[in-house]
């Protein structure tokens, strides 16, 4: 007999919920209720008298992390607040921090400007300009997303070894592209300046806060000391694990092997970042005594889509074989559109979803607008319009990532950490002081010659000597402002200081009446972050913890949902979201299969971590509805006949209404 609060799960659920101890998979389709067996398995782990501090729980978002923690506290309550629940992120840097490591987290716009920097340092400044540092950051990102470093990325590159994933493919081929000589050879020697530079600067990049974590873990003191830290180690998508946050669970659990992974491969869809659906296959061998459990019983889509997702994905490589089902009943079938071009097809599109929310009672929210590529919005944004709907789309940049949010903080991280370059060359360009880049470089080079950090030197008012004019007063005033940052400030204070202090208001200004004030706005919820961090930071943690919970916020904890409004998105950015009424559009080849997925050469290698990614796309997409699917294609977009996508000829014809369009 099952009391309490287990008494709402399914049998599967109860199961992989109260797993005794050892490893185990549960591979959970979607809408099955996977962070339903998550918190309560934490719940119930805590019940069982399982210390809190010893239950750690990861997953890839900060929003998820919250959200698991909300549920257990209702569960178990306040000891929820001492189980480490948070992403692998989180998790490496309080790891760091306890180890004594002190540390700026770099985000992609400081990889970028620091492999520009490593660019010129490794080219000369000539060269340097043909090759963009995006791609190079691509290449740099891959190899550690596979635990790979200079040499190893060399010896790939000399010796024709595996490629380190298809990230590092796809950003290679850019570089073919775009650099205009022979790149590769040089690629490992930027590579390696990055990370001298990242040294010098007291600086972690995402993918080396995981790096980092595992190499300290891996020392035999450090190994001895945390093999039984955590007794019980729980994973969230582990389908989008990497190699280096697989290793990491495995040095988690190293003792116990109490591993509860719980992931899906038919949603795998971030091979070009590092995740391998191809992990699940490892943990059963390497815990060949593992439990399988699968969540099959689906609680968000009625049966007609779950056949048609299940039409679409029972070919993918790595499918556990299983039938999703659900007690929504039978549902409407997908209706299939074949138009003639893409005016066509978002007009149709609009009519559709404006007859849904005035005909059926639909919200606008309700209904999602999905495409293979950014590009594709256009259309549907301008027929939205037409049709008198409000619509949002999923791109917009996140809020810490706003250029006038990232002025205030590269000071707060200069005053953090006086060696951040970055932070530096940010902070002292805005406002414009009349410190261009010649007396930057200048500056830089003196401080590097006389063995200072610059921002501590600015800070002492202490500069070339030779250097004056607007510079040299630019220069006097930023430091005079740095001093003021200086020593322990609550963060809200330390914000105001910046905006006061640099005269944020007047800089802004120049943008225009309405971006002013969107900027400034930008900046007064800044302050508010600021404030609320300040009253629950019960650590003291001041500027730096500010700073690091800022950089770890991924893109997907940003997205910003209209109230009530259509949303447009690409197939990744729908990844863990609902509507009633999803409509996926361009479905031709070379859209969805993408072309660069087609050029790939691994495409047809069965075992590619690439391999069948658009096709888990695809349903993924199918997945994100509860009552209604919409599938359309044209027949011309541009001026190019376009053919109807393979995946569509694998559907049965029962599964489809085929609507006749214009």
């Amino acid at each position: 007999m099952v009391g309490g609060f287990l008494q709402q799960l399914n049998p599967q659920q109860l199961a992989a919920a109260t797993h005794s101890a050892g490893p185990v998979l549960v591979v959970a389709g979607p809408g099955s209720g996977k962070t339903r067996v998550i918190t309560h398995r934490v719940a119930w782990l805590l019940g069982e008298g399982v210390p809190p501090e010893r239950i750690i729980g990861v997953t890839f978002t900060k929003r998820a992390a919250e959200e698991m923690r909300r549920r257990v506290r209702d569960l178990a309550g306040s000891a929820a607040d001492r189980v480490w629940l948070g992403t692998f992120h989180h998790a490496c840097a309080r790891l760091l921090h306890e180890s004594g490591r002190r540390f700026t987290i770099y985000d992609r716009d400081d990889q970028t400007r620091t492999v520009r920097a490593a660019l010129q340092d490794v080219l000369g400044p000539e060269r340097s300009r043909l090759v963009r540092p995006a791609p190079v950051v691509g290449v740099i990102a891959a190899c550690k997303a596979q635990g790979l470093g200079p040499d190893d990325l060399a010896a790939v590159l000399e010796q024709g070894l595996p490629e380190p994933g298809a990230g590092y493919a796809a950003a290679r081929r850019r570089l073919r592209e775009e650099a205009g000589f022979e790149f590769e050879a040089v690629l490992a020697p930027v590579f390696a300046r990055y990370q001298e530079r990242l040294g010098e600067a007291g600086a972690l990049d995402f993918d080396d806060l995981l790096l980092e974590t595992a190499r300290w873990l891996r020392d035999l003191p450090v190994a001895r000391a945390y093999a039984d830290r955590f007794l019980h180690v729980l994973v969230d998508e582990f389908q989008d694990v990497n190699a280096v946050q697989y290793d990491l669970v495995r040095l988690w659990g190293a003792l116990t092997t109490n591993i509860t992974a719980v992931g899906d491969p038919d949603q795998a869809i971030y091979a070009w970042r590092g995740a391998d659906w191809r992990v699940l296959g490892r943990f059963e061998a390497d815990f060949p005594h593992r439990r399988l459990i699968l969540l099959e019983q689906n609680y968000r889509s009625t049966q007609s889509i779950l056949d048609l997702a299940d039409a679409v994905i029972r070919d993918s490589p790595g499918h556990y074989p299983r039938r999703l089902w659900t007690e929504r009943g039978e549902g409407v079938p997908a209706q299939l559109w074949a138009v003639a071009d893409p005016g066509a097809e978002a007009r149709l599109v609009a009519e559709e979803a404006a007859r849904l929310v005035g005909e059926e009672g639909f919200s606008p929210r309700d209904c999602v607008v999905l495409y293979r590529t950014n590009a594709q919005s256009r259309p549907f944004e301008a027929a939205l319009f037409r049709h008198g709907l409000p619509y949002c789309v999923l791109r917009r940049p996140p809020f810490f990532e706003r250029a006038e949010v990232k002025d205030v903080l590269a000071y707060l991280r200069l005053a953090a950490n006086p060696r951040d370059e970055a932070a530096l060359l940010r902070a002292v360009a805005v406002p414009r002081r009349g410190v261009g880049a010649r007396s930057q470089a200048a500056f830089l080079a003196w401080a590097r010659q006389v063995g200072a950090s610059p921002g501590e030197a600015a800070a002492a008012g202490r500069f070339p000597p030779g250097l004056g004019g607007r510079a040299a007063t630019g220069l006097a005033a930023f430091g005079a402002l740095l001093r003021e940052l200086a020593g322990p400030l609550p963060v809200a204070e330390a914000v105001r200081r910046v905006v006061e202090g640099a005269d944020f208001p007047a800089y802004l200004a120049a943008s225009g009446p309405a971006e002013y004030q969107s900027r400034m706005d930008n900046l007064a919820q800044l302050a508010a972050a600021a404030a609320e961090f300040d009253a629950r930071d019960a650590q003291g943690a001041l500027v730096a913890g500010f700073l690091e919970e800022a950089a770890l916020l991924s893109d997907a904890d940003v997205r910003d949902l209209g109230s009530e409004a259509v949303t447009l998105g690409t197939f990744h950015a729908a990844k863990g979201l609902e509507f009633r009424a999803v409509f996926l559009t361009g479905l031709e080849e070379g859209y969805l299969p993408h072309r660069r997925s087609l050029e790939e050469e691994e495409w047809e290698e069965a075992d590619s971590p690439a391999r069948g990614e658009e096709r888990r796309l695809f349903f993924v997409g199918i997945t994100r509805a509860k009552d209604r699917v919409y599938l359309t294609y044209c027949a011309y977009r541009g001026f190019e006949e376009r053919e109807p996508s393979r995946y569509l000829e694998q559907i049965p014809s029962h599964l489809l209404d085929r609507c006749a369009t214009e």
